[in-house]
């Protein structure tokens, strides 16, 4: 089923704000007593109306070994009504590169889990699989 999702649109004059950073080791708060400039995620928590998490999850659940409760959490904790997020599954070929034959860590990861972690903080608006079904687009709106 390759129907296009019905994801948020762009509204011409809509405030976009793209942050570079490095979310698994993000800036730390800064200054005298860490108090002149506050930590990227103190500064971020709760000021989007959507978090855009693509091709990112397999990232830090592999590479920087957050584990799935704590990616979602936080995906929660920056926005203030939707997101849009893509799982990669554990069979997928990128992740598995990543993961360096340490693919038994990985082997109880599935989308149900997946979606089991998204459901304490969001409700799943749309799920559409993407080409072969390794790779998912959630779209989501986090709970009141």
């Amino acid at each position: 089923n390759r129907r296009q999702p019905n994801l948020p649109r762009v509204v011409a004059g809509a405030d976009v704000l793209p942050l570079v950073g490095n979310i698994a080791a993000p800036t730390p708060a800064t200054g005298w007593r860490n108090m002149e400039c506050a930590s990227l995620l103190d500064r971020a928590t709760g000021q989007f109306d959507i978090v855009l998490a693509l091709a990112l999850f397999h990232h830090l659940v592999v590479s920087e070994r957050v584990p799935v409760i704590d990616v979602v959490a936080m995906w929660a904790d920056l926005t203030r009504s939707h997101a849009v997020v893509e799982y990669v599954d554990p069979s997928d070929k990128n992740f598995r590169r990543i993961s360096r034959g340490r693919d038994r860590l990985y082997e109880d990861l599935d989308v149900d889990k997946f979606r089991d972690a998204l459901a304490p903080h969001f409700q799943i608006l749309e799920e559409l699989s993407l080409g072969d079904g390794v790779r998912v687009m959630f779209r989501l709106a986090k709970h009141p």
